[in-house]
């Protein structure tokens, strides 16, 4: 499968989405920065050099999650 370019980084969707004061729109920013995460998680795959990275990743998505339960009031 050929790795997938985005115009942006995953990094900067995830900031977007903590400075995001309208939850309008927060929903809509939390999915698109999961979408690039996964397909950034995918480009790299498992290689060592790439485990910062991935550890970051892990902890936003965490991070996205716990936006989702207190700022949306979605259920675990």
């Amino acid at each position: 499968m050929e790795p997938t370019t985005l115009p942006f980084s995953w990094r900067d969707v995830y900031e977007a989405t903590l400075c995001e004061a309208d939850t309008t729109h927060l929903f809509t920013l939390i999915e698109i920065a999961e979408s690039t995460m996964r397909v950034r998680l995918d480009e790299i795959g498992e290689e060592t050099r790439h485990e910062a990275e991935r550890d970051a990743i892990s902890n936003a998505l965490v991070d996205l999650m716990i936006m989702k339960t207190d700022r949306l009031h979605f259920q675990r």
